[in-house]
């Protein structure tokens, strides 16, 4: 198991780290999209891979601008908005998908709670940077 000292390779930082393995995930999935590997996905999915795309590419270049500017506000600020454009989206789609389109109908439950539960994280981070600036 990896430490969080071991993450810190010559002197760059955990979000060096994580900013390339966030780099390579979304190359994966824009390869994957490109090449024709998502037919095993279903239809009524692909909205919802699409919005954890842009939000990941959102992320992305939120995290390299950070390490442009070392603004940390801005950086909370995009996150916040990718957070808040992610979880619109996740809403808009469930609120399309009909009895059937997924697995099994809990399957759609476990996706409004998750998104539920998606949203009070955002929300209670909002509510942290708000209060850290007050």
């Amino acid at each position: 198991m990896l430490r969080m000292h071991e993450l810190r390779v010559s002197g760059t930082g955990l979000l060096v780290v994580v900013l390339d393995h966030l780099k390579a995930l979304l190359k994966d999935l824009e390869t994957c999209q490109r090449e024709g590997d998502w037919r095993s996905i279903q239809n009524v999915q692909v909205p919802i891979y699409h919005a954890g795309m842009v939000a990941l590419r959102e992320i992305v270049s939120a995290l390299d601008m950070y390490f442009i500017t070392k603004d940390s506000a801005k950086l909370h600020q995009e996150l916040i908005s990718a957070g808040m454009n992610f979880t619109t989206r996740w809403d808009v789609w469930l609120q399309t998908v009909r009895p059937g389109d997924l697995k099994s109908n809990s399957a759609k439950i476990f996706h409004e709670y998750l998104l539920r539960f998606a949203k009070g994280a955002l929300k209670s981070y909002r509510i942290w940077r708000i209060d850290l600036s007050k």
